[in-house]
């Protein structure tokens, strides 16, 4: 699985998103079960960081469930979600 090393802060970096514009290590949309299983894995990440990306993809609910399984057990999710009101 390729990586960006972080060195700054000592961590291996895979991105997900669904252009390879921003640099994206991965192409795909988190909402895909079949992206996570042929891919991921399930229990191989650390942590799962969603910026600004849960109301754009297809499935929100999908999205979070493959979110974490991503997760490797006492790994943290984080999600930043706009609110307007």
């Amino acid at each position: 699985m390729p990586m960006k090393q972080c060195f700054y802060i000592g961590c291996e970096l895979s991105c997900l998103d669904y252009t390879l514009d921003e640099g994206a290590t991965y192409l795909g949309d988190l909402s895909h079960e079949i992206l996570i299983n042929n891919h991921f894995g399930n229990g191989n990440f650390d942590t799962v960081l969603e910026i600004g990306t849960s109301e754009h993809v297809g499935n929100p609910f999908s999205s979070l469930y493959n979110a974490f399984r991503l997760l490797r057990d006492g790994g943290y999710y984080l999600n930043d979600l706009p609110y307007n009101g």
